[in-house]
């Protein structure tokens, strides 16, 4: 029987490790997805194996080649356009000339699939679908099967009130050629959309094979590394290419300082070199790696030839080919940065963070967003005219939130501030964060709602405020305004003490009691559209009151401040 491995994978929830690569090129243990595939399916006796590409797919025609390093001989089905799971398997059908197996080439697993195959033989099936329980079914294909293990019914990514089944579709089928004859050439086709209730309907033997081996999706970076955790609690049967003694995988090639603290499970690939020191638990530590003295890496996977510097902290990280975390730095659970990239010297990266590949977080830097486009650069947060920076990955509502809770405790709890916006529903989102960051802080924030920026500062100038906070947002570009009572930009000493507090992240405990109000206010802006028109009014000659020439003056001495 030949088998085909679905290796088109774009893996867009696993960004910034695919941004560069293929889903099925990840490694896991050192080691590409799809090579534990190619080995899973060698031992069960498949040697002759198509792969379907289409994202980067000359990454995969390089690894593996013709197959024969791998023991097995490998073809290569190109797809020029999404033909969708099945499509893509219809497009290799000149190699099929009998009953097949498909496999994904982005899942691990230590299914046996020759047992999956007697399987589908004895029910003489015209497909047989690869089962496992899950306890969250809602990210699969669900499938309710009889006791003879006939499909009833199937469907794909239900909600919770869908749900009739904990049994999810694995991706791995055993096929009959004559299916493919169902398969339209050259459209998109998927089978758990399109083919299985097709065949349900045409009342075509589809079966269930429920497995209780090892099977993960490799879906996103938590998967990933649930992954690797699994692998190094030996839940799951794959060759690392060195052999574990008691949790610890340790390649003779490594060099591990005599003081150095090592906490099964763990693995250390070829050429890694471990300081004086250093503690690692917990992680897999992929070829050329060098950990330097004193760091501490736990829970975390790294991949070849990362740099982790003095005392840096690594803590449920992932780290893709040739980072490098420089000393003291600290990267924190969830967190995923790109290949090439660099964080400096007592940076920190927080809990889910990402870094796209080849940028840079410079020393002190502090990132809790992603960082996509471009590098982040040492260089004071605030400018000369408050914050600003791109939306997505620099002044966003993460970034504001934390804002809000650094001006609050800053100006101190039950101090009445003032928040305006500009740029729609963007720039609405970038005031929200903020309040709610205020509010937490203890403060009493005033929404003025949407408004200019001289509008807003006019408003702290007239009113009784402690001051205030205006977000705006045009096209891409984010710009957070921090304002005094008086409607001034702050000073900057009162700058650097914001910023400093952004950067540690070192604000007082609040109780639930101590929250503060948010309530809105629409006079703020027709309060300065009448402020103008008294003062424009007397220049055109027309009659005013002494009230009005009164507030022209207080306007035109406002308007002197402000610039």
């Amino acid at each position: 029987m030949k088998a085909i491995i679905m290796a088109g994978g774009e893996g867009s929830r696993l960004r910034p490790l695919t941004a560069s690569r293929p889903k099925p090129m990840v490694p896991v243990f050192d080691k590409p997805i799809m090579e534990h595939i190619v080995e899973l399916l060698r031992k069960n006796g498949f040697s002759e194996i198509g792969a379907t590409l289409m994202y980067l797919p000359e990454q995969i025609r390089e690894h593996f080649r013709g197959g024969e390093a791998f023991g097995v001989a490998m073809s290569y089905f190109l797809e020029d356009a999404p033909l969708g799971t099945a499509g893509s398997v219809k497009n290799a059908q000149s190699m099929l000339d009998g009953d097949f197996l498909v496999i994904s080439g982005d899942a691990l697993t230590d299914i046996d699939l020759r047992a999956m195959i007697k399987f589908h033989q004895s029910k003489r099936a015209a497909v047989t679908i690869g089962l496992k329980k899950v306890e969250t079914p809602l990210e699969y294909g669900v499938v309710c099967i009889d006791e003879d293990g006939r499909v009833k019914k199937f469907l794909e990514k239900p909600s919770w009130s869908q749900v009739f089944s904990n049994l999810a579709n694995t991706g791995i089928y055993v096929i009959e050629r004559r299916i493919l004859e169902l398969i339209p050439g050259e459209r998109a086709f998927d089978f758990s959309k399109d083919l299985f209730p097709l065949l349900l309907k045409m009342g075509e033997p589809l079966y269930g094979y429920v497995t209780e081996d090892y099977w993960c999706d490799v879906g996103n970076i938590k998967s990933y590394m649930q992954a690797h955790y699994d692998v190094l609690a030996g839940k799951v049967a794959i060759d690392a290419g060195i052999l574990p003694r008691r949790g610890l995988w340790l390649s003779p090639s490594a060099e591990i300082a005599a003081n150095a603290v090592l906490e099964a499970p763990l693995f250390i690939g070829p050429g890694v070199r471990i300081c004086s020191g250093a503690r690692l638990a917990a992680s897999v530590i992929g070829a050329g790696a060098l950990i330097e003295e004193n760091a501490s890496v736990k829970k975390s996977v790294l991949w070849h030839n990362c740099l982790v510097g003095r005392g840096a902290q690594l803590r449920g990280c992932v780290c893709g080919n040739d980072v490098q975390i420089h000393s003291h730095a600290a990267v924190f659970q969830g967190a995923a940065i790109g290949d090439r990239s660099s964080v400096g010297e007592y940076a920190t990266v927080d809990h889910a963070a990402k870094i796209w590949p080849e940028k840079t977080l410079e020393k002190l830097g502090h990132l809790r967003g992603d960082l996509i486009w471009a590098d982040a650069r040492e260089q004071k947060l605030f400018g000369s005219k408050g914050i600003r920076g791109h939306y997505q990955s620099e002044v966003g509502p993460v970034l504001a939130l934390d804002l809000g809770r650094a001006y609050a405790s800053w100006a101190g709890k039950q101090k009445r501030i003032l928040l305006g916006h500009y740029g729609g529903n963007a720039g609405k989102a970038l005031k929200s964060a903020v309040a709610a960051g205020l509010a937490a802080g203890g403060c009493e924030v005033c929404d003025g709602l949407e408004m200019s920026l001289p509008a807003c500062r006019y408003a702290l100038w007239s009113r009784d405020f402690d001051g205030g906070i205006y977000a705006q947002v045009s096209g891409e570009e984010a710009r957070l305004f921090c304002l005094d009572g008086k409607g001034l930009y702050l000073k900057h000493a009162a700058e650097r003490k914001i910023e400093s507090l952004l950067h540690t992240g070192d604000f007082p405990p609040q109780k639930a009691a101590e929250a503060g109000q948010i309530f809105s206010s629409n006079w703020i802006g027709e309060e300065y559209l009448l402020a103008l028109k008294n003062s424009v009014l007397p220049a055109r000659g027309e009659s005013f009151t002494l009230a009005a020439a009164s507030h022209n003056r207080l306007l035109l001495n406002y308007l002197a401040q402000m610039a």
